[in-house]
């Protein structure tokens, strides 16, 4: 095992890519293994690295990709793997079994989510039912032994149910470090482990296998040295030095012999240069120069401050002949700026790529499945109806009229699919009864006729719900209901109606059909009320995010700071700088608090960093965050959101004027 380290802009990515293509003309395999998120981004550079037909010799791997190969090579039993999707659908069928067994976890969806991260955690940190069970009965404290309990009931539900049969995705890397001796895939190959800020137990644990079948193991820090010397709050590479201990205990590595990259090769001016060193920097140094190439702006609110990003970037690309690909562009609450990002971009025709996790229940397709359930679980509302109506699939264009005739005639309930809608005739024929003969134009204004609307929606959902009350089991639930899909949303060649097909319809089709295929594998001849299976999809749907695809290669990149790939930029704008985002409050313990975690390290079971720890995470991204700039470097705060509260700067700020004393700052 070898170690390639440096600070941030010191070339170890690039070193690796060096190393590979000097290695490329020996018949050895090479394996380039990065977090999930950065694999796209490796296999570009990897392409613009060699040659056409060295590409086939290299490899881009997550550990994940790895572990399926593996376990497909040496596992012969398990065949269906369950996503996080399933884990909730189980996780909420458990909590609903016996929920009186649970003192502080309840029934709600909530819930689910703490339980399925609390599970997930264990995994990480390889601490099976057993473990849990034995240190439950270990402890003294009755609060922390209560809640220990509870987990330990929900893990031991989970594992019943999963036990061989299917496996969890949280699994897959303790059977990649069980089984990757027994597969010979990747015996004697060359492996560079690239981009991880730190490693799971579980990783670890790879890593010591990787150790032992490699012919060449290499593994990429962003630190300054091997040793630690300083206390958490005055090194920002602790964390990192942390995990080089944990390292060095695996392999016997000699630190004097590893391969430190000192010389920075990424900021091609002297201010930026500085930033790096200094603004995590204890001591610091004071920048006593002008400042050419780093600016510092406040504007009143979120609006200005993104518009004048805005007029920057196109002065960058109009006058300095930048791509907008050279530019990115990252902050620490991308919910409140990705909408105004996509808006005011789009006024300046700026391309932009937004790195987020989008809301999957905006989408189309997913509120067209949706909102036909909720017809039948709300009794055929007026509002549950008309939002299925609105999703546009219905094949209904005139819908406003339609919405108007109904809430004029009060129809809802009943009244959708007991009688027709005739109701202008009706009260025609009621006025002339009355003797009433000369009616005015405007009483007649809803005259028409929507029995042909009626028949549209009405009919297909009648039978659907139907067909659901006749089937009382999961499966066949789920069958009947991917039938109704099929029927409604494919055209004949099986593909997705072309006024429906995009990338995201297509994502969100496939992703609703593997919940429903989810739910029959797993709960099978399980019989359920309608009202349970609802709210099991519900769970299902709700842990699931649809993919992102840049559709073009010159755009600007807008990210998080813990989602941005440190790649070649030239310019980077550092947007919403604010108190209590820079770094991020961080107020959600989780099921366990920190309080908690250290008793039970204390006892010998360590989990995931608490809130103190996770703080340092925080520095360390934010550090990343303000080396990432080749050429440029724009910082920005707004002194109040879009709704007019006032926000606070960041003590970042001060921080910053202080290292670069001659930076004025600019209001905007």
């Amino acid at each position: 095992m070898k170690l390639i380290y440096g600070r941030a802009g010191t070339g170890k990515t690039e070193y690796v890519f060096n190393d590979i293509k000097s290695k490329i003309k020996s018949e050895d395999k090479i394996y380039i293994i990065t977090p999930e998120q950065f694999s796209f981004t490796a296999e570009k550079r990897l392409l613009d690295t060699l040659e056409e037909g060295a590409v086939l010799k290299v490899e881009v791997l997550s550990f994940e990709r790895m572990a399926y190969r593996v376990i497909n090579e040496t596992i012969s039993n398990i065949d269906f793997k369950i996503e996080k999707s399933g884990k909730s659908m189980i996780i909420f069928d458990a909590i609903n079994k016996e929920p009186k067994d649970l003192k502080f976890l309840g029934k709600s969806i909530d819930n689910v989510e703490t339980i399925i991260k609390q599970i997930t955690e264990f995994k990480k940190h390889n601490i099976s039912v057993d473990t849990l069970k034995k240190r439950v009965e270990e402890t003294e404290d009755e609060y922390l032994k209560l809640k220990l309990n509870d987990m330990l009931i929900m893990y031991t539900r989970f594992e019943e149910v999963i036990q061989g049969k299917f496996l969890d995705e949280n699994d897959v890397l303790t059977l990649l470090a069980e089984n990757i001796e027994k597969s010979h895939l990747f015996d004697n190959a060359i492996f560079y482990i690239d981009e991880f800020s730190g490693f799971t137990k579980q990783e670890y644990e790879v890593i010591k296998k990787l150790e032992k079948i490699a012919k060449e193991l290499y593994i990429t820090i962003c630190t300054d040295s091997l040793r630690v010397e300083k206390s958490p709050e005055a090194d920002i590479f602790y964390d990192n030095k942390q995990a080089i201990q944990t390292l060095c205990s695996i392999s016997e590595i000699n630190k004097d012999e590893q391969i430190h990259l000192e010389k920075n090769h990424r900021f091609k001016n002297e201010e930026l240069a500085f930033m790096e060193k200094n603004i995590f920097g204890i001591p610091y140094k004071s920048y006593d120069k002008e400042n050419e190439n780093i600016e510092l702006t406040y504007a009143d609110n979120q609006y200005v401050e993104i518009e004048n990003i805005a007029s920057k970037i196109i002065k960058l690309v109009r006058d300095e002949e930048y791509r907008f690909s050279d530019i990115a562009v990252i902050c620490n609450n991308i919910d409140t700026y990705s909408s105004l990002c996509k808006v005011i971009f789009n006024e300046y025709e700026i391309p932009v790529f937004i790195d987020e996790k989008k809301e999957i229940t905006q989408n189309i397709i997913i509120k067209y499945v949706m909102s036909i359930l909720d017809i039948f679980a709300k009794n055929w509302t007026y509002e549950a109806v008309f939002n299925y109506i609105k999703t546009g699939i219905t094949g209904i264009d005139n819908i406003y009229e339609l919405e108007n005739y109904c809430l004029k005639w009060g129809i809802q309930g009943k009244k959708f699919y007991n009688e027709p809608w005739n109701y202008e005739k009706k009260k025609e024929e009621t006025e002339k009864n009355k003797g009433e003969q000369n009616l005015e134009k405007h009483d007649l204004q809803y005259d028409l006729n929507f029995q042909k609307e009626q028949q549209i929606l009405i009919a297909p959902l009648l039978k659907l719900k139907e067909e659901i009350t006749n089937n009382k089991t999961i499966e066949q639930i789920s069958q009947v209901l991917y039938s109704y899909l099929i029927e409604h949303l494919l055209d004949e060649s099986m593909n997705l109606r072309e006024e429906l097909r995009t990338e995201e319809n297509i994502d969100a089709f496939n992703l609703i059909t593997n919940v429903l295929e989810e739910m029959s594998i797993i709960f099978k001849d399980k019989k359920i009320s309608f009202d349970n299976y609802l709210n099991l999809l519900r769970t299902g749907i709700a842990t699931k995010e649809l993919n992102q695809i840049p559709n073009s290669n010159d755009h600007v990149i807008v990210g998080d700071i813990n989602r941005s790939k440190t790649h070649k930029v030239r310019a980077v704008f550092i947007i919403g700088v604010n108190d209590g985002v820079f770094p991020r409050a961080s107020t959600t313990e989780g099921f366990l608090n920190d309080k908690d975690r250290a008793k039970l390290k204390d006892k010998g079971l360590e989990l995931a960093k608490g809130i103190k720890e996770k703080m340092y995470e925080e520095n360390f991204n934010i550090y990343k965050a303000f080396s990432t700039a080749e050429e440029r470097l724009y910082i920005s705060y707004p002194a109040s959101d879009i709704n007019g509260d006032n926000l606070r700067k960041s003590l970042i700020i001060s921080r910053i004027k202080k290292v670069f004393p001659k930076l004025v700052e600019q209001k905007v």
